[in-house]
């Protein structure tokens, strides 16, 4: 959380268009983060907090984009992405070669 902080501190001084999401483990929301020391960072520090049961995810976070390089989250990370508010574009579904990518709805790069 600490990190978290430290990185959204620097991106409301730098580039206010950026949301920043707190990812974590949902044994992590399930005991800290609802402790009432963690719901009061939550409230305080993470207004985006995606929950994630499986420490089986890689995302890349460049140009703007949300760089899925490897996901075996139940239903997919694209759609939690998509349900936090972010636009397929902004997706790349990077565990597929570039050829397919190209005709996913998706961004291909």
């Amino acid at each position: 959380m600490g990190q978290y902080i430290v990185y959204q501190d620097v991106l409301e001084e730098t580039d206010i268009e950026r949301r920043l999401f707190l990812a974590v483990l949902e044994f992590a929301q399930a005991g800290i983060l609802s402790e009432p020391i963690g719901e009061l960072l939550v409230r305080k520090h993470g207004s985006h907090v995606v929950v994630y049961y499986y420490p089986v995810i890689h995302i890349d976070v460049r140009d703007d984009k949300f760089w899925i390089q490897h996901d075996s989250i139940e239903g997919g990370m694209a759609l939690d992405l998509i349900a936090a508010g972010i636009p397929k574009e902004q997706i790349v579904l990077a565990f597929y070669p570039l050829e397919a990518r190209l005709h996913s709805e998706f961004a291909a790069a």
